[in-house]
């Protein structure tokens, strides 16, 4: 683990199910600055053990839950927490109580789909980032002639949709010589 053992010795004295907290804080539990990927790359943060920063929260029995990369915060969980709801969502599933199973579709119809688009609609952070996409997709940047205006949409697209695109460059440079 190295750099991060702090980081691990901090999350097992945890006595708490989830912890919310910033990127400064860390560092300073660290007592060293994170990498700048840390602050751009979603990727970073993953839950895939081969990282060391991974390992240290992963061994501690903590998950990556949440990240916000623009207000620079992480939100863990205990994976104890996430297994204790898994099983939940299992035993609604198997129950007999149809309401409980109405609640969650095995195959998504119509009526699910809506509910979900509605409730899309009312976050005001998602609606804002679709208006914005709308603008620089149709008004802005509506071709893929430059590839100024590809990068522009790629990074956009990566940062709203967090799709952990770690060379947008290249991908831009991919759909110039595509369209």
């Amino acid at each position: 683990m190295g750099k991060y053992s702090p980081l691990y010795n901090y999350l097992i004295s945890l006595k708490i199910n989830n912890w919310q907290t910033t990127f400064h804080e860390i560092e300073s539990i660290i007592n060293s600055s994170l990498p700048t990927s840390a602050y751009n790359y979603p990727a970073w943060w993953a839950n895939q053990e081969y990282s060391t920063q991974c390992e240290s929260w992963k061994k501690a029995g903590w998950a990556v839950a949440n990240l916000n990369l623009f207000d620079k915060s992480v939100d863990f969980i205990k994976i104890s927490e996430i297994k204790k709801v898994n099983e939940k969502i299992d035993k609604i599933k198997t129950s007999k109580n149809k309401e409980l199973l109405e609640e969650i579709p095995d195959t998504p119809n119509a009526e699910v789909i809506k509910t979900y688009l509605d409730k899309w609609e009312k976050l005001e952070n998602y609606n804002l980032q679709e208006k914005s996409l709308n603008l620089l997709f149709n008004n802005f940047c509506p071709q893929n002639i430059k590839i100024e205006d590809i990068l522009l949409k790629v990074s956009a697209l990566n940062d709203f949709y967090s799709t952990n695109i770690f060379d947008t460059y290249t991908v831009s440079k991919h759909i110039l010589k595509c369209d």
